[in-house]
């Protein structure tokens, strides 16, 4: 048992580095592409010396200091002015995602466009602009009321996050009786 072990994870070994040293780099090029910038404090930057020695980017008998500036080079460059890593067209799976965000965000660009343009309806002083019989592009619900309750009571303390969208105008919800609501300060 214990003489198989050290063959088991030479195997191993052998198995794991073939499948990195021939697999998933060919898919992609290094081209400068928009990207979010890099935050340098959450680059661990002992490990990526340790990466770039095992690499040989950096020479293995490199002092504290010359592995120090080397990473930060590194670092520099590969900031560039935006850098990124570009898929290559030649990746079929990779094509097809790229074609399908594409049309998703045509999709919601059209979808914008529509919400924004007026719509059609009685002009001012010609009529009313709410049909009472219909829901005028509103949520049918029952208001809420107010049930017993006898079971125990606790207090609590709760955050509550003002959350602001692009789309939906400040201070624009309806105050109503037996709903959550609680005013801006």
């Amino acid at each position: 048992k214990k003489k198989l072990k050290p063959l088991a994870v030479l195997t191993t070994a052998a198995v794991l580095s073939s499948t990195f040293a021939f697999g998933g780099h060919a898919a992609y090029a290094e081209t400068p592409t928009s990207s979010l910038p890099i935050d340098e404090h959450l680059i661990p930057e002992e490990r990526l010396a340790e990466a770039l020695k095992q690499r040989g980017v950096i020479d293995q008998s490199a002092s504290q200091a010359e592995t120090s500036k080397a990473v930060e080079k590194y670092v520099e460059k590969k900031k560039g002015e935006n850098p990124g890593k570009e898929i290559l067209t030649g990746d079929s799976l990779t094509q097809e995602a790229s074609d399908f965000m594409k049309k998703v965000k045509d999709a919601k660009m059209r979808e914008n466009e529509q919400a924004q343009q007026p719509e059609v309806g009685p002009v001012a002083g010609q009529g009313a602009a709410l049909n009472p019989g219909k829901l005028n592009g509103k949520v049918p619900t029952t208001s809420a009321k107010q049930e017993e309750y006898n079971g125990a009571v606790r207090k609590d303390k709760v955050l509550v996050l003002l959350v602001e969208f692009s789309d939906f105008k400040h201070n624009n919800i309806d105050q109503e009786p037996g709903y959550m609501y609680s005013k801006d300060l």
